[in-house]
């Protein structure tokens, strides 16, 4: 067995994580794939907009 603790997650896997998170919870809360991904698109544009 391996005492390696793995590396800490970067920025970017950080918010890939979340916009996978709230892709599933859009499906879940019954939005289509394409509804989900668009309401994702938005809100990375969003944050991206905000950030400039």
């Amino acid at each position: 067995m391996s005492d390696d603790i793995p590396p800490p997650m970067t920025e970017l896997e950080g918010a890939a994580v979340t916009a996978h998170e709230a892709y599933t919870a859009y499906l879940h809360a019954g939005f289509t794939k394409p509804e989900a991904l668009e309401l994702v698109k938005a809100m990375l544009i969003a944050g991206i907009q905000n950030a400039q």
